[in-house]
């Protein structure tokens, strides 16, 4: 970890004014729609870094191959933390494991004074199955004295495969009480904010609270206990002057 940090802090020497860098550290926390599972927290780091071509977005991070952080095209990647294991419920013993994954694919995005917008394609990137999604991402920066609070609404498009890979039962899988299940293409809406405060120039308090909103396609899987899936995280952020 120190060696983590001291790259970072090297990097962040090299960077001109008009670039920025943030850093920081602190809590995930995601529900899980499965029956009987409990939600997971993780630590993560925080990192908002723009540099020439090169973003970091906290968990999304690209390189922009035409225009630039006003409106561009860049190629993206971003993980995936959604899976269970067999033991994590007993509604899915028996059940093959799914695994987390990391997804990368294009990104077209804008801003401007009265906000920003974000389209995406992205694909799986590391397991064999033909997993892909779309998402429209819009939102808002609003700032009050200490305060910047960032309300953004998005729509996910999930295709078949994703949903048949998280959300469905294979026909070994099935028993009397748990059905085989394929589930179709779906599209889900979510919300989400960041609110930070800012202690000084260089430190401030970092919040992001999400909702994600399931089609009926996945929550009529019977392994699908709930219709949403909550997500948080806090961190004390430093920023480079």
């Amino acid at each position: 970890m120190k060696t983590i940090f001291l790259v970072f802090l090297i990097f962040a020497s090299l960077l001109r004014a008009e670039n920025s860098f943030s850093f920081g550290a602190g809590p995930y926390m995601q529900s899980q729609p499965y029956k009987g599972t409990d939600a997971f927290i993780l630590p993560t780091p925080v990192v908002f870094l723009e540099y020439e071509i090169f973003y970091v977005r906290w968990s999304q991070i690209g390189v922009y191959f035409y225009g630039g952080e006003d409106w561009g095209f860049s190629l993206m990647a971003q993980p995936r933390t959604y899976g269970y294991k067999a033991d994590d419920s007993r509604y899915l013993t028996g059940m093959d494991e799914r695994k987390s994954s990391w997804e990368g694919g294009l990104s077209l995005a804008a801003k401007n004074d009265l906000g920003f917008a974000e389209i995406i394609y992205a694909h799986d990137l590391l397991n064999s199955s033909n997993r892909s999604l779309v998402r429209l991402k819009v939102g808002s920066k609003l700032k009050h004295e200490k305060w910047t609070f960032v309300p953004t609404l998005m729509l996910f498009w999930f295709s078949k495969g994703f949903n048949e890979y998280y959300y469905g039962v294979k026909q070994e899988e099935s028993t009397l009480l748990r059905t085989e299940y394929h589930p179709n293409a779906s599209l889900n809406g979510a919300f989400e904010t960041y609110v930070n405060y800012q202690i000084n120039p260089e430190w401030g308090i970092l919040t992001n609270i999400r909702a994600d909103y399931l089609n009926s396609t996945i929550t009529n899987s019977p392994i699908v206990g709930d219709n949403y899936i909550a997500s948080g995280m806090i961190s004390l952020l430093y920023t480079f002057q």
